[in-house]
C-alpha cells in the first residue's frame, strides 16, 4: 500500500467504539454455530447458558471458543475455549456460569461451565470463535441490547432453524425472542409459561450461500492506521467479478484499492490513505461474489455486507495533561477549588500545561471522560506559554491558581470515576490527547507528572517536590506557578473595567487596590478612591471570594486575583455579565479609611439616559464595537458597575415586590412619558432607561411603596446586575416613604341607553384566595367600575385553584365573586365560560385558568345557543334574528395550533338596546421567555411575540367573518392581550377592522400594568367601526391595582371601561323607553334630566321631548318615573306610563295606554282612545276617562267617563 510519511505519536491507544450501520451479514456455513441465549429467573439471575449446534463432526473441539461482549462495549475476545473433546453431528452443546441453578431449572448439568464467557444479562452480545476468528455472533458488540428488539433479559433467544451461522456481524431476522421478563418467577424451564426451546433447532440441508466471515479491520474497530490495508475472508472459495467493494470514509472520500489473493481470504490496497480521525465504511456487492462449488443454487451472496471503522487522531503535542484528581472522597482535607465547601465533585480538576513555547488558543476545544464531552473551552480561551488551565468540576473556584487560566467545567460536572477513566483532549479538527488511568484514582489525591510536564504519572503526596501535599491545581508540584503564568499584573480597577461590557483583561491575573464599599456573605465591592476622570470606566468591581471575605467597609486593600466575567441569573436567559475578580489574595493595607465620594444619578450628576437603552448593538452588547454611556442606557449603568452612586428626591415608578423598589430621581424631572399619577410610560420606542431599582439584597425589608410616592431623602447604595436589571443595592435604609396613593373610580355609567363594558385580570381567582380579595374585587367592580353591563374576566380558576386535582370547573370561583358583588351593594351578576380540558391552557398546572364573562341581566341579555364545548369551536351566520353565533359562548377555533398551552378565546352573543352585540374575551400566550431589556441580547429577541402573533390572527380572521356578514355589526374584542397598543400582535389584531379604544386616551394615560417600573398596556377593549364611530362616549382605565405595592393590591391590572350610548331606545313593540332622572328603573331607557326638552324636575311632556329628539310625531312611549310625586304627559301612541312612589299625575293623550301607577294616591286621566289602569287602588286612586282597570261608582276613585 501506498504511504504518506507521518510521525504519529500515540500516548495511549483511544478505544472509539462505532454503532454499527451494517446490513445484515450473509449465512456462512460452519461445524458449529450459536442457537439459543438464556438469562435465567432464579436468584442472582441464573441460569446464564448459551447453546451450540453441531452441524458436522468436530475431532478436536479446542479449536473453538466463546467470548461475551457486555453493555456494547466491543470485543472481549475468546474467554472460554473448549478442551480438545470431540463431538458428533446433531448434538447440542451447552456452556453455563454454573451447574447447579442451571440443572435445577433445565433438569440436566451442562457440558462446560465458564464463569465469564457466558455471564450475559440480556443486553450482552455473544460471539462464537474458530482458529481465533469470529465465525458466529449473537448480537451487536458495540451497543448495549436495553431497549433494542434483540433485548433477552429475564428471557431467552433461539435462532431460527434452518439459518447458519452469520460470521462477525449479527443478524436479527434469524433469531426468536421470548420479550424481555418472560421468564421472571418461573422455577423450572418444564412449567414455564414460555420455555426455553431446548434443542429444537434444525440446519439447513444443501448447501449455503457464500459469505464474509470475518474482515480486518474488525466492524467498530478504532484507531486504525491511516495507512493500513484491508483483509476480507470469505466464508468459502469464491470468484468475484467486476468492482466488488467499495470503500467509502467521511473525509477522504471514496477510496480505489488493489485487491489480491483469494480464492477465501482478499487484501484491498487504497490507492491513496486515509484521513486521520475519520470514519469508513466497506461494502462487499453481492451480486459480484459467487462460490466455486457446484452445489448450487445459492451461489452468490444473498445480500451486501457492509462494516465500518475509524482511523486514528493525530496526539496534540501543544499541551501536556500534567495534573489530575478524580472524585475525591467528602473527608479528604483540603479544598481543591478554594471554595469554602468540600464536594466530590466540584473539587474535581485537570490541570494542562501548555509546552508549545507560544501563547495558545484552546477556544473550542473540550475534554471528554470515558462517557462524553463535558467542558467546551469557550471563545477567548487563552493558554499563556508555559503557563497552565485548570478546569475544576463546578462551583466558584477561588484562589490565585498560580495565575492559570481557571474554568468549570461547562457541563456541569468533569464526571471522573475514581475506579478508572478516560481523559481526553481534542482540538476539535484532528488532534487530541488521550490519557487512561485504572485505580490509582481512587486514592483521594490527584495523580500529576514527577517531574512536572515530562515525568511519569505518580500519586501527589508522593512526588519529590510536593512535601506531601495532596493536590496542587494550576501550579507545580511544590506550589509555585509554572515559569510563563502572569501573576498579578498591576493595574487599576478602572483598567479592569474598560470601556466595555467585559474586560479587557479577564482571564488574566492581576493586581489592584482599593477600598471596600459594601460587604456581602460572599465578597466585597472595592472602589479606586480617586478614579480616573473617565466617565466611560468604572471605578469599582466586585470581588468574589465565596464565604464571608473577613474585611469590613473602609478597608483598604492590595487584592491579587483573576479577573472573570460572571452572568448573574445565567447566560441563557440574556443576561449582561458583571466583571469581577476571584480566587483573591488579599492584604489589609489599613481600615477606617473614608469612603469613596457618591456618584449622584441626576441633577448635578450624571443624569442617565431616558430613551435609549441601546442602538448600537447587533445582536450581542459584548461584541459591539461601540460603548455609549452617554446616549445608551445600558453603557451608561456598565459605567458605574460596583460603584457607590445616589438617588435624590427618588419617585417611585415601579412598587415594592420582592425586595425590589423602581425609581427615578429628581421627582422625575428627567424622566420622558411621565404619568399624571407619577409612573413612568413606555412608548414604541422608549422603555424608560432612566429608571433604576432598588435592591434589598444588603438590608433587608424594603418599605411599602406604591407609584406617585417619594423618599424623603437620598437613597445611597452600590451599583450592580441581575436577572435582567441594573439594581441599587442601598447599603443604608431608605428613608421614610411619602405616600400618594389614591385608587382611581370611573365616571362612565352603566345607566339607561348608556352600555359599558370592562375587561379586567383577576389574577388566578380560586376559592383558595381569601374573602378578602373577593371583596376588595367586588368592590372595584361596583364602585371603581360602576358595575359595567358586561365584564371579560381574566385568569378565573377552577374549584380547587393550584391543586393539579384534574377538576376543571370554575362555578364556585364564579359564585363567591357574584356573590360578594351583590354584598358590595351591586346588582346581580351571571357568568357563562367554557370549561378548558384539564391542564391545556397553561397558567399555573393545576389552575386551568380561563375567560369568561359577567353581566347584569337587568342590563343586558345573553343569548345561550347549546353545543359549545372546550374543542368545539363557534362560527357565525345570519339567522332568524340577524347574526347568530353557532353556539354561545363558544370558543374560536379552539384546536388552532395558535393556542397550544394558552387561554382559547370566548364569543358570546349579547342584546342590548334591542341590538346585537358579539362580544370576544381574551388571554393572549405570556411575555415570558422574551430577552430582558437590559439584556446582553440587543436588541430584545421576542421569543414570544410568535404565538400572540398566530393569536391575533385567528380573532381577527374571525372578526372578518362577522363584519363580511354585516358591516355593521357590533363587534367587541378585549382582555388581557399581553402586548403593547403599538405592538406586532396587536397591529395585527386590530388590522382594518378594529379600533383600539386604548389609543384615545392621552400618551400618559395609556398603561393596565406596571413591569419593573415600565406601565404599560397589556389590557386592550377594540371595536368594529359601527360602534366606534356610532355610540363610543368614553374610555377609561381605572388606575388602582398595577401601580400599587404587590402586599396591598388583590390583582396586578388595571381594569379598562369603555362607555357606548345608543340612541333614543326601543322596546319590543316599537316604543321608545324613556326613564327621568332618578328612577329606579334599572333598564335600557333614555335618561331625561331636569332641564332637557319637556321636562322641568317635575312635570314631563313625551311629546315635547320627542319632537326635540325629531321622532315621529305618533311615536309611542315606555315612560318610567320616578319616587317622587311628578306630572307624567304621555304622547300620541300608545304609551305605558310608570308612575313608581309619590302622587302621581299621569295623562294620557291620544291612543290606548296603559298606566302603572305605583305607590301614592295617583290620578289616572285617559283622555282618548281605550285606556287602562294595571294597579287601581281603591279608596287610594282617582281615573277619568279610563276605559278598563277601574271600578265604575259613585264616590272616590269612581271614572267619570267625560
Amino acid at each position: 500500500m501506498s504511504s504518506l510519511k507521518k510521525v504519529v505519536f500515540v500516548l495511549v491507544a483511544v478505544f472509539m467504539f462505532l454503532i454499527s450501520t451494517a446490513v445484515p451479514s450473509q449465512a456462512i456455513a460452519t461445524d458449529l454455530l450459536i442457537t439459543g441465549i438464556v438469562d435465567g429467573p432464579l436468584t442472582g439471575g441464573i441460569p446464564k447458558a448459551v447453546e451450540l449446534y453441531v452441524v458436522n463432526d468436530i475431532p478436536d473441539l479446542s479449536l473453538y471458543g466463546v467470548g461475551t461482549a457486555n453493555n456494547g462495549g466491543g470485543t472481549d475476545g475468546q474467554e472460554f475455549t473448549f478442551p480438545a473433546d470431540s463431538a458428533t453431528a446433531g448434538q447440542f452443546i451447552y456452556v453455563a456460569t454454573e451447574d447447579v441453578a442451571f440443572t435445577a431449572f433445565f433438569g440436566f448439568a451442562p457440558d462446560y461451565i465458564s464463569s465469564t464467557a457466558v455471564a450475559v444479562n440480556g443486553d450482552d452480545a455473544v460471539e462464537l470463535f474458530a482458529n481465533g476468528s469470529v465465525i458466529d455472533t449473537f448480537g451487536d458488540i458495540n451497543l448495549s441490547g436495553t431497549g433494542q428488539p434483540w433485548d433477552y433479559l429475564d428471557g431467552w433467544a433461539y435462532r431460527l432453524s434452518s439459518t447458519e451461522a452469520d460470521g462477525a456481524i449479527f443478524n436479527l431476522a434469524n433469531w426468536s425472542f421470548s420479550g424481555t421478563n418472560a421468564l421472571d418467577n418461573e422455577t423450572s424451564n418444564a412449567t414455564a409459561a414460555n420455555p426455553f426451546p431446548l434443542g429444537t433447532f434444525t440446519p439447513l440441508v444443501g448447501d449455503a450461500a457464500p459469505g464474509v466471515a470475518s474482515t480486518a479491520p474488525a466492524n467498530g474497530a478504532a484507531d486504525v492506521a491511516v495507512d493500513a490495508n484491508i483483509t476480507l475472508t470469505f466464508s468459502e472459495d469464491v470468484t468475484t467479478s467486476g468492482s466488488w467493494f467499495e470503500i467509502t470514509c467521511a473525509t477522504s472520500g471514496v477510496h480505489t484499492a488493489v485487491a489480491s489473493g483469494g480464492p477465501t481470504s482478499f487484501t484491498l490496497d487504497p490507492d491513496t490513505d486515509f484521513a486521520n480521525a475519520e470514519s469508513c465504511t466497506v461494502t462487499v456487492l453481492a451480486s459480484q461474489v459467487t462460490d466455486t462449488d457446484t452445489n448450487d443454487p445459492p451461489d452468490a451472496m444473498s445480500t451486501d455486507v457492509s462494516f465500518s471503522f475509524t482511523t486514528v487522531s493525530l496526539t496534540i503535542t501543544s499541551v501536556v495533561i500534567n495534573e489530575f484528581l478524580a472524585d475525591p472522597a467528602a473527608d479528604l482535607p483540603g479544598d481543591a477549588n478554594g471554595d469554602g465547601v468540600r464536594d466530590d465533585a466540584d473539587d474535581e480538576f485537570i490541570e494542562l500545561v501548555n509546552v508549545s513555547g507560544a501563547d495558545l488558543d484552546v477556544s473550542g476545544w473540550s475534554i471528554s471522560d470515558g462517557v462524553g464531552v463535558r467542558h467546551t473551552f469557550p471563545t477567548g480561551s487563552i493558554i499563556e506559554a508555559d503557563c497552565t488551565a485548570v478546569i475544576f468540576g463546578g462551583d466558584t473556584p477561588t484562589g490565585t491558581f498560580g495565575g492559570a487560566l481557571v474554568q468549570t467545567a461547562s457541563s456541569g460536572t468533569l464526571g471522573l470515576n475514581n475506579g478508572g477513566d478516560t481523559i481526553t483532549l481534542d482540538d476539535g479538527q484532528t488532534s487530541s490527547l488521550t490519557y487512561v488511568y485504572g485505580s490509582e484514582g481512587g486514592n483521594d489525591q490527584s495523580i500529576a507528572r514527577d517531574p512536572d510536564t515530562t515525568g511519569s504519572y505518580v500519586l501527589h503526596s508522593t512526588a519529590t517536590a510536593s512535601g506531601g501535599a495532596l493536590f496542587s491545581p494550576g501550579t507545580q508540584l511544590d506550589g509555585t506557578p509554572f515559569s510563563g503564568c502572569t501573576f498579578g499584573i498591576p493595574v487599576t480597577i478602572m483598567e479592569i473595567q474598560g470601556e466595555a461590557h467585559l474586560s479587557p483583561l479577564v482571564s488574566q491575573s492581576v493586581q489592584t487596590e482599593g477600598v471596600v464599599t459594601s460587604v456581602r456573605s460572599n465578597g466585597f465591592n472595592l472602589q479606586d478612591p480617586s478614579g480616573d476622570g473617565n466617565d466611560a470606566t468604572s471605578d469599582a468591581i466586585f470581588v468574589f471570594t465565596g464565604s464571608a471575605p473577613g474585611v469590613a467597609v473602609g478597608d483598604a486593600l492590595t487584592v491579587i486575583a483573576t479577573v472573570a466575567e460572571f452572568y448573574p441569573g445565567g447566560f441563557g436567559p440574556g443576561n449582561v455579565s458583571t466583571t469581577e475578580l476571584t480566587g483573591a489574595s488579599i492584604t489589609v493595607n489599613s481600615s477606617g479609611n473614608p469612603l469613596p465620594a457618591y456618584t449622584i444619578l441626576g441633577n448635578n450628576g450624571r443624569i442617565p439616559p431616558n430613551t435609549i437603552i441601546d442602538d448600537d448593538s447587533t445582536g450581542d452588547v459584548n461584541s459591539s464595537p461601540t460603548f455609549d454611556p452617554a446616549n445608551d442606557g445600558i453603557d451608561f449603568y456598565e459605567s458605574l458597575e460596583g460603584m457607590l452612586v445616589q438617588v435624590n428626591d427618588a419617585l417611585v415608578v415601579g412598587g415594592t415586590g420582592f425586595g425590589e423598589i423602581l425609581v427615578v430621581g429628581d421627582l422625575g424631572a428627567n424622566a420622558t412619558g411621565l404619568s399624571p399619577r407619577g409612573g413612568v410610560v413606555i412608548g414604541p420606542n422608549d422603555f424608560n432607561p432612566e429608571r433604576i431599582m432598588i435592591d434589598d439584597a444588603l438590608i433587608f425589608d424594603e418599605p411599602d411603596a406604591s407609584v406617585g410616592d417619594t423618599f424623603a431623602g437620598p437613597i445611597v447604595g452600590v451599583m450592580d446586575y441581575s436577572f435582567g436589571n441594573y439594581k441599587i443595592l442601598n447599603t443604608e435604609p431608605l428613608p421614610a416613604v411619602n405616600s400618594n396613593f389614591v385608587a382611581e373610580m370611573t365616571n362612565l355609567a352603566s345607566e339607561g341607553t348608556a352600555l359599558t363594558v370592562a375587561t379586567f385580570n383577576v389574577e388566578n381567582l380560586s376559592p383558595n384566595d381569601s374573602q378578602d380579595k373577593f371583596d376588595a374585587l367586588a368592590n372595584q367592580i361596583v364602585n371603581n367600575l360602576g358595575a359595567p353591563a358586561i365584564l371579560s374576566i381574566e385568569e378565573i380558576q377552577d374549584n380547587t385553584g393550584f391543586t393539579n386535582d384534574g377538576v376543571t370547573d370554575a362555578s364556585q370561583t364564579y359564585g363567591l365573586l357574584i356573590a360578594a358583588i351583590q354584598a358590595a351593594g351591586g346588582p346581580v351578576y351571571e357568568y357563562r365560560d367554557i370549561a378548558p380540558i384539564d391542564l391545556t391552557d397553561g397558567g399555573a398546572p393545576g389552575g386551568n385558568i380561563r375567560v369568561g364573562f359577567l353581566f347584569r341581566p337587568d342590563r343586558v341579555t345573553f343569548v345561550d345557543r347549546a353545543g359549545g364545548d372546550a374543542v368545539t369551536g363557534t362560527a357565525v351566520s345570519i339567522g332568524t334574528t340577524g347574526l347568530e353565533l353557532s353556539v354561545s359562548p363558544g370558543r374560536i377555533d379552539p384546536t388552532n395550533a395558535a393556542w397550544l398551552d394558552s387561554r382559547k378565546p370566548l364569543a358570546g352573543e349579547f342584546i342590548f338596546g334591542g341590538q346585537k352585540i358579539i362580544v370576544v374575551a381574551n388571554h393572549f400566550n405570556s411575555k415570558g421567555g422574551d430577552d430582558p431589556l437590559f439584556g446582553r441580547v440587543q436588541p430584545p429577541v421576542l421569543t414570544s411575540e410568535v404565538q400572540r402573533l398566530q393569536q391575533a390572527a385567528v380573532v381577527n380572521s374571525f372578526v372578518q367573518q362577522i363584519l363580511a356578514l354585516d358591516p355593521n355589526a357590533n363587534v367587541i374584542v378585549m382582555g388581557d392581550l399581553n402586548d403593547f397598543q403599538f405592538s406586532a400582535p396587536i397591529d395585527l389584531l386590530e388590522g382594518n377592522e378594529l379600533h383600539n379604544l386604548i389609543e384615545t386616551l392621552p400618551a400618559t394615560e395609556q398603561y393596565t400594568y406596571q413591569y419593573e417600573g415600565n406601565l404599560q398596556v397589556l389590557d386592550h377593549i377594540l371595536v368594529s367601526d359601527n360602534l366606534f364611530n356610532s355610540y363610543l362616549t368614553g374610555v377609561d382605565v381605572v388606575h388602582g391595582n398595577a401601580e400599587l405595592d404587590t402586599d396591598l393590591r388583590v390583582t396586578d391590572h388595571d381594569p379598562v371601561v369603555a362607555q357606548f350610548t345608543l340612541p333614543a331606545f326601543q322596546n319590543g313593540d316599537g316604543c321608545y323607553v324613556v326613564a327621568l332622572e332618578g328612577s329606579p328603573f334599572t333598564g335600557v331607557a333614555a335618561i331625561v334630566a331636569p332641564g332637557d326638552p319637556g321636562y322641568n324636575g317635575i312635570r314631563f311632556n313625551a311629546a315635547v321631548w320627542g319632537k326635540a329628539q325629531d321622532l315621529y310625531r305618533r311615536a309611542c312611549y315606555e315612560i318610567h318615573g320616578t319616587n317622587n310625586s311628578e306630572i307624567i304627559i304621555g304622547g300620541n301612541g300608545d304609551d305605558v306610563i310608570f308612575g313608581y312612589d309619590g302622587h302621581d299625575l299621569l295623562i294620557g293623550l291620544r291612543g290606548d295606554d296603559t298606566f302603572i301607577g305605583g305607590s301614592g294616591a295617583d290620578f289616572f286621566s285617559g283622555n282618548q282612545g281605550r285606556d287602562e289602569v294595571l294597579d287601581y287602588e281603591r279608596h287610594v286612586d282617582t281615573c277619568s276617562s279610563i276605559e278598563q282597570g277601574c271600578r265604575t261608582y259613585h264616590g272616590h276613585g269612581r271614572d267619570r267617563h267625560r
